[in-house]
């Protein structure tokens, strides 16, 4: 009987889940069925990775080359403490928990949801993309748990001990409050919250903030035409920023060549810069007129155009006008010190002029400001062997 009437709600469950889950993916509106399959299959396959390099522990990595802890970690250091605490006392006091509700599969259920899918990404290797977002429907059921935790501990002691996990769900209420609509920046204390996170790990991966900074510069702007460049969506930060000044060009510009195109200002967030950029003057950008910021640290920034002449040396630089592009690129350095970027195509004129220690010398700071830059270090190695003629 008690089978029967589970295998009731977790049908009615089942079937609520896939339509709601269906409602929002275009893609399973077109197979009902069999999309949520093809999906799971597909994942464990590794098909649907994008390339993909994100900062964590300090380190600009590969997401494909992500350590086993990446997950539960991004877990610990987003959940505020009153949830850790419950979880925590949900598994020091479970054995007491057998004796007092006798629902020991109600606990099971609870902590096999947890650890569950955690443990099988893991062992399957699935690829991870931007923090553990498309692991966030675990959540609730780490809340059941940090709630069960904290009801244990007021049955066996006082109910008095409820205000603790009160006091300490005030700390995240009280940020959250502070720094809307940029919740999702959020890191506790357990890493010195969002400053101590900091050019440690990836803060606004979702660019949430480009919103913000849009509609800043639309309104700043008026009704003046200019072309922004942008580092991320550039659809979703044009959607707002039109709304308030409908003369706004966004262009989307990739990593590495931010500097490239003749834009009028940029809205750039950290999420291509490494933990020595973000930490030693080069985020935010020389230029900057405004920044988004959240517990005292800028996750996105509104740069004005101050000079061309980036764009300037990639144009003669394509021209093959090498004395030229070289000029260019040498003002950009002396205006731009800390720009990984103007350094990198410099050492690439003075490659192509065959000036070896120039170019190594200029490769070399490049690779000084951003050290995981592998786009510094092909180009490194490519100076030694046609240039220098170094074979090692």
């Amino acid at each position: 009987k008690q089978i029967l009437r589970y295998a009731k709600v977790f049908i009615v469950l089942v079937a609520a889940g896939h339509l709601l889950s269906l409602s929002l993916w275009p893609s399973g509106q077109q197979h009902l069925f069999t999309s949520w399959y093809e999906a799971f299959k597909k994942s464990t396959e590794g098909a649907f990775f994008t390339y993909n390099h994100e900062l964590f522990e300090g380190t600009r990595m590969y997401m494909a080359n992500v350590p086993w802890y990446y997950l539960p970690k991004f877990i610990v250091i987003n959940s505020p403490l009153a949830v850790l605490a419950g979880l925590a006392l949900l598994l020091l006091l479970t054995a007491v928990t057998y004796k007092k509700y006798r629902q020991p599969a109600l606990l099971f259920f609870v902590l096999f949801a947890i650890v569950f899918p955690v443990v099988y990404a893991e062992y399957k290797s699935l690829y991870y993309y931007n923090g553990w977002r498309h692991y966030l429907f675990i959540y609730p059921f780490i809340l059941a748990g940090a709630g069960l935790g904290w009801d244990m501990l007021t049955r066996l002691t006082h109910t008095a001990v409820a205000w603790v996990a009160v006091a300490l769900c005030a700390l995240p209420l009280w940020w959250m409050l502070q720094y809307t609509p940029n919740q999702t920046v959020y890191f506790n204390e357990l890493v010195g919250g969002t400053s101590g996170a900091y050019g440690q790990y990836e803060l606004d991966y979702y660019s949430n903030s480009c919103r913000e900074a849009g509609e800043w510069l639309a309104r700043e702007t008026g009704q003046q035409k200019a072309l922004v460049a942008i580092n991320n969506k550039p659809e979703a930060a044009a959607y707002y920023a039109q709304k308030i000044n409908p003369n706004l060009q966004f262009q989307w510009v990739r990593e590495y060549e931010e500097q490239k195109p003749m834009w009028d200002y940029l809205i750039i967030t950290t999420r291509t810069f490494s933990s020595h950029e973000l930490k030693n003057g080069a985020f935010p950008p020389v230029g900057t007129i405004h920044t988004i910021d959240v517990q005292g640290v800028p996750i996105c920034a509104v740069v004005k155009r101050q000079n061309n002449f980036m764009p300037l040396g990639y144009q003669y630089f394509d021209k093959r006008q090498l004395d030229s592009s070289a000029y260019f690129f040498e003002q950009a350095t002396a205006a731009q010190p800390m720009d990984e970027e103007a350094w990198r195509m410099l050492g690439n004129v003075y490659m192509n002029q065959l000036k070896a220690d120039s170019a190594e010398r200029c490769l070399r700071k490049s690779i000084e400001i951003y050290p995981e830059n592998y786009k510094a270090y092909n180009d490194l190695g490519l100076l030694y062997v046609n240039v220098k003629k170094v074979f090692v």
